[in-house]
């Protein structure tokens, strides 16, 4: 188990020839072997792994509805104003309108925080 008692924190050397961090762990019954920190290594490895599979099959496997495939409509193409009559006469015409005022637009927030203390030992 890698947690703060065996940190550098609580390594003072007991009589016991234990750290203090140790004695503590022991005395509550946690085991203090580092063979542990490589089993849950090998978990996340083996679950990331395991996720991976998942994901990729769910990815080659899995369809998605009609509704999610549909190609939006073109827009219907206008001659272009003033424009001559050619191959390139007709083009998309995109319309700019200003904002329309009667729109509401959105309050500015601000966001303060007071007394804030952090400490990283």
């Amino acid at each position: 188990v890698q947690n703060e008692f065996l940190s550098y924190l609580y390594a003072v050397a007991l009589p016991s020839g234990q750290s203090r961090g140790e004695a503590y762990l022991s005395l509550n019954g946690f085991p203090t072997d580092s063979f542990r920190k490589w089993i849950s290594l090998a978990y996340i490895g083996g679950f990331y792994i395991l996720m991976l599979v998942f994901f990729s099959l769910g990815l080659r496997y899995v369809r998605w509805r009609e509704t999610h495939t549909e190609e939006p409509e073109a827009p219907e193409a206008v001659p272009a104003a003033g424009a001559e009559p050619g191959p390139l006469s007709t083009s998309t015409v995109v319309e700019m309108r200003p904002l329309d005022s009667t729109m509401e637009k959105a309050p500015p927030v601000t966001l303060s925080f007071h007394s804030i203390s952090y400490k990283v030992d």
